[in-house]
């Protein structure tokens, strides 16, 4: 997630990092409730990208 308009999805974080389903969506849930990262479009086909405040940072 470098940029802030490529998001990216769970299945390329998976395969970035060879983590589990699970554990990409447990650390996915901490950057949330962090606000460092948002979740933009459907439930299918939608990505994660860096808020507004982690980019300026």
């Amino acid at each position: 997630m470098s940029k802030q308009d490529n998001g990216v999805g769970i299945n390329e974080i998976m395969g970035v990092t060879n983590k589990s389903n699970a554990t990409v969506k447990r650390y996915l849930q901490l950057l949330k409730a962090i606000q460092a990262i948002e979740f933009r479009g459907s439930v299918k086909t939608g990505k994660y990208y860096l808020t507004e405040e982690m980019v300026k940072k």
